[in-house]
């Protein structure tokens, strides 16, 4: 379970495929940014949730990912298709990711407000190692002390990782991501996909969502 800050870095690098746009390429708020990467979203996340976009900002198809970081079939899409999705599609401009939480169980949340206050270099690397190291804290015999260990690896601190998990109105607007996401696209389970207002459920391959995406620019 020893994970070291070098093995840190390299296991993002591996899953997430040295993601350096990750969640810097964000607009001033996550309200501002909701509206306007995403005129067509129904389900716009309140202010207090730091939206989170991988991809060029002036992408012309937005997905939207409603996942949960105990869930092993997103863990499954972020180990073996993020990778290709993330070269193939955002990359190159053709699509933008922007990620939101719909936590299925206490330590979802947990996870989840980690790191969401995770510093914006640092967010999208440690979630590819919640993701591929799930096997592990998930199963540890103290899950959030487990992520609290990968978090300090990412760059925070004892300190921010206390805050976040006492965040309370993160707490809220992480429930009302999630409330949203269910009363404005009927979703129940994880991962599900928002391509332009199109909604999939489950784990879907590279060649569905690029399919989905360039039927979206037509």
């Amino acid at each position: 379970m020893s994970l070291s800050r070098r093995s840190f870095l390299r296991a993002s690098t591996a899953v997430a495929t040295a993601a350096v746009v990750g969640v810097g390429s964000l607009m001033p708020s996550p309200s501002q940014a909701a509206t306007q990467l995403i005129a067509w979203d129904k389900a716009v996340p309140p202010a207090d949730y730091p939206e989170r976009v991988i991809g060029k900002v002036d992408a012309p198809v937005t997905i939207i990912e409603y996942s949960s970081l105990t869930c092993g079939h997103c863990a499954t899409f972020h180990n073996e298709v993020l990778p290709m999705v993330k070269e193939k599609l955002l990359d190159t401009g053709k699509a933008r990711l922007v990620v939101r939480d719909f936590p299925l169980d206490q330590y979802a949340f947990a996870a989840a407000l980690i790191a969401r206050r995770a510093p914006k270099e640092s967010y999208e690397g440690l979630v590819a190692t919640y993701f591929a190291q799930q096997h592990v804290w998930t199963r540890s015999e103290k899950p959030v002390d487990t992520l609290k260990q990968y978090a300090l690896l990412s760059g925070m601190s004892v300190q921010d990782v206390e805050a976040a998990l006492k965040d309370d109105a993160l707490f809220q607007a992480i429930r009302q991501v999630q409330i949203s996401a269910g009363s404005a696209y009927g979703i129940k389970a994880t991962p599900t996909f928002v391509v332009e207002g199109k909604v999939v459920e489950g784990v879907q391959s590279y060649d569905t969502l690029k399919a989905m995406v360039e039927a979206a620019k037509k």
